[in-house]
């Protein structure tokens, strides 16, 4: 699969209930590859050109491809099971709300939410999990619905669970 450039994607990637690897020597592509993951998506049904899922399309909202630069994810040695670097972009099937790619909704990935909330030019690393470039109570919902759960659809975990008081804090630095 090659990932170019274009205003259209004229075919279909559909990573399933997997993941991808995309290396790169010099530029990085992550613009491009949210852009065919957008149209991928198409709107949610996940029919579109572009990079897709049809085990995304069939779990309904629960879950997503995300997908994050490497040096943006702590470039970690190994991302299911496969050598990276650095200079990687990675996408995986996952829950909505995994901004870190680990499979999993945790504190982790909260943390990574409430430090972009209110924020435009996010990304899923971010926790844009809708793709539209913000980071908000839409992706809040997101993540809350997908709270302590992993993507191989467990029972949740004891984990710890944001209380209301978070999302009142995310409200008043929404604010500010």
């Amino acid at each position: 699969f090659s990932v170019a450039g274009g205003a259209t994607p004229a075919g279909r990637l559909d990573i399933g209930k997997n993941g991808v690897v995309f290396d790169y020597t010099t530029t990085s592509p992550k613009a491009v590859i949210a852009a065919l993951l957008v149209a991928g998506r198409a709107g949610g049904s996940w029919t579109g050109n572009g990079i897709t899922s049809a085990n995304a399309a069939a779990a309904a909202s629960s879950y997503a491809v995300g997908y994050g630069e490497a040096s943006d994810l702590g470039s970690p040695a190994t991302f299911l099971g496969q050598a990276v670097d650095a200079s990687a972009v990675l996408a995986r099937y996952t829950l909505q709300g995994d901004a870190d790619l680990t499979g999993s909704v945790n504190l982790d990935d909260f943390t990574r939410l409430a430090a972009a909330f209110g924020q435009t030019g996010a990304e899923w690393t971010k926790g844009d999990f809708n793709y539209d470039g913000s980071v908000n109570l839409d992706d809040f919902t997101a993540l809350a619905a997908n709270f302590g759960l992993n993507a191989a659809g467990d029972l949740p975990r004891g984990s710890a669970v944001p209380e209301p008081a978070a999302l009142s804090m995310l409200a008043g630095a929404a604010l500010l």
